[in-house]
């Protein structure tokens, strides 16, 4: 009875669509997949329930930029013994989806925030179901929020930009975040520095950076930091390191109730006076660009790409 169900499931599901739609088998041997119109099956696709001692892992990205919309036409596990844990991101160490982990007959329909959700189904050794039938489509992400709310800046000596020749002087900036408006997958996790051409990058000397809001982890100055939730590389710049092990980019930022204000100071030279003043009122404006850890860390997440780049003018 069981397979005339599937069957009929599995036809309904066909007939919603026009055209001939990808397939995601969690059955574990195809761990990533790249798509925006699918049928997502557990590993026992139509014909028979999932396996025991299942422990599968599968990653959906979608293919044009936008989020992922998970319909179920049907939903059935063990209850209180198997359970599909549902990662709102590219891995295991995304935030989970809200209700997740899901048992027995309940679930509802999924919408990721970024453009990749994680699947993990676990099964016992014992007593097996029909499993799971959904449609996967792409659908909008909903509106980006402000994540930058407040900040300081605080410059010595007096900054006097452009006009006059001033090479060779050394200056010294900190920045402070005084409230970060967002939580996981959008922690404060770093900015990078951006400097015009009347400025010499080598001169750059970070200064200092404050303790961790979490307790977990640390900041620090890094030439480069690539995301592992998104590939994207930034850098030079102060970045949180959450797990002690070198790469900011594999890890959240630094959660905290209330952000209160992380301050970061460095050292920076404008470029010697060329003995004709050739390039005097050369550009020595500095470009910073704050990131979540939906944007340079482990996470894949836009909500806070829209933020202010805090430009100093030089």
């Amino acid at each position: 009875m069981k397979h005339l169900i599937s069957i009929f499931i599995f036809i309904v599901i066909l007939m919603s669509f026009s055209s001939a739609q990808d397939i995601v088998l969690m059955d574990g041997l195809t761990p990533n997949f790249t798509t925006c119109d699918a049928i997502l099956t557990d590993g026992g696709f139509t014909v028979s329930d999932y396996a025991n001692n299942s422990d599968i892992v599968v990653t959906i990205c979608s293919n044009n930029g936008q989020g992922l919309q998970i319909d179920f036409l049907g939903f059935a596990i063990e209850d209180g013994q198997d359970f599909l844990t549902v990662y709102d991101g590219p891995n295991v160490i995304s935030p989970e989806i809200p209700d997740s982990p899901f048992t027995g007959t309940s679930i509802s329909t999924l919408t990721s925030t970024g453009t990749c959700l994680t699947f993990h189904f676990t099964s016992n050794e014992t007593v097996t179901a029909a499993g799971w039938q959904a449609v996967l489509t792409c659908v909008p992400i909903g509106p980006q929020q402000e994540c930058l709310i407040d900040y300081d800046l605080a410059i010595s000596p007096a900054y006097e930009p452009g006009g006059v020749c001033t090479g060779g002087t050394n200056y010294n900036y900190c920045l402070t975040i005084n409230d970060w408006g967002a939580d996981s997958p959008s922690e404060f996790h770093g900015f990078d520095l951006d400097f015009g051409p009347g400025i010499d990058p080598i001169t750059l000397v970070p200064v200092s950076f404050p303790v961790s809001c979490d307790g977990l982890g640390s900041w620090g100055f890094y030439e480069s930091v690539t995301s592992a939730g998104t590939g994207l590389i930034t850098g030079p710049g102060f970045f949180y390191d959450s797990d002690g092990d070198g790469d900011p980019g594999n890890n959240p930022g630094d959660a905290c109730v209330g952000a209160p204000p992380w301050t970061f100071c460095f050292d920076v030279q404008i470029d010697l006076c060329e003995a004709d003043e050739s390039n005097a009122g050369e550009d020595a404006s500095i470009s910073i660009t704050t990131y979540s850890d939906g944007e340079s860390g482990a996470f894949n997440d836009p909500n806070c790409s829209t933020d202010e780049v805090i430009v100093i003018e030089g």
